[in-house]
């Protein structure tokens, strides 16, 4: 299912921006000498999956297909805007898509999202809106926003059910194990 394959980009998407501890080399082998021998190996998948190049679109989304599922990367450019003015700075393609797609999630459906912060009003609307209509909206914030008085986090944010703040003692972020360590991540699955 498209959820799953999604969900699996998104795990390495966020594996891969992991901090590396302090002190430990990158090139160190943290595994054990040892072959755990507990668990049998996987059989070897006998049709490795096709590499699929990535096609740039000309301007400011990217599209490829991933495990035969037509996927979209959105990307902003201040210098040249996608939607905006040139020269002002302000590229809102990004926003504008993710807001588009919030919206095309029908009453049933779930909308599962990482991202650092949300300071956006017109985000946190739609997120709200799609939570009233019946969208299971699952969302994880890096913590520093847990406190923030910005007005899309008490306006709409802190009243979505399935909204989790990370922190601890040590750090604001979801899976990282360094000190002071954030969410940076920003990534959506529909």
């Amino acid at each position: 299912m498209r959820r799953a394959t999604l969900l699996s980009l998104a795990a390495v998407v966020l594996f891969a921006s992991c901090a590396v501890p302090e002190g430990v080399d990158v090139g160190e082998d943290l595994t054990p000498d040892e072959e755990d021998t507990s668990m049998p190996d996987p059989e070897d998948d006998p049709t490795p999956p096709v590499a699929t190049p990535l096609e740039l679109v000309p301007g400011c989304t990217a599209t490829a297909e991933v495990a035969g599922y037509p996927t979209w990367f959105f990307f902003t450019r201040p210098d040249k805007p996608c939607t905006g003015i040139p020269g002002t700075g302000i590229d809102r393609h990004a926003i504008n898509e993710l807001i588009r797609l919030i919206e095309s999630v029908p009453a049933g459906g779930r909308i599962d999202g990482h991202i650092f912060s949300i300071s956006v009003d017109s985000v946190g609307q739609a997120l709200l809106s799609a939570q009233e209509r019946g969208v299971e909206v699952l969302l994880s914030v890096d913590g520093a926003m847990a406190v923030s008085t910005d007005s899309v986090k008490t306006s709409f944010l802190d009243k979505i059910d399935g909204l989790v703040y990370c922190t601890n003692s040590t750090t604001d972020a979801c899976i990282s194990t360094a000190t002071d360590g954030i969410s940076h991540t920003k990534l959506f699955v529909f």
